[in-house]
């Protein structure tokens, strides 16, 4: 059981390590869009980008 966990952990680092590194670009453009929505749209994306900063700081890709 304690492999699984392990394993699942890895898991949710490498990916949030991942996602920490694309989102950027994700976010970015709509910072050049106009109106209401993009504005909730980089909010949520920014918030999201914390997240999976914090929650992928732990992962190392050399290792």
């Amino acid at each position: 059981m304690r492999t699984v966990l392990r394993s699942s952990v890895l898991i949710a680092r490498r990916l949030a390590f991942w996602l920490a590194v694309v989102l950027p670009v994700v976010y970015v453009p709509l910072l050049f869009v106009d109106g209401h929505w993009p504005t909730l749209a980089v909010s949520a994306l920014l918030v999201a980008h914390v997240l999976t900063v914090l929650a992928g700081s732990g992962y190392d890709p050399n290792g």
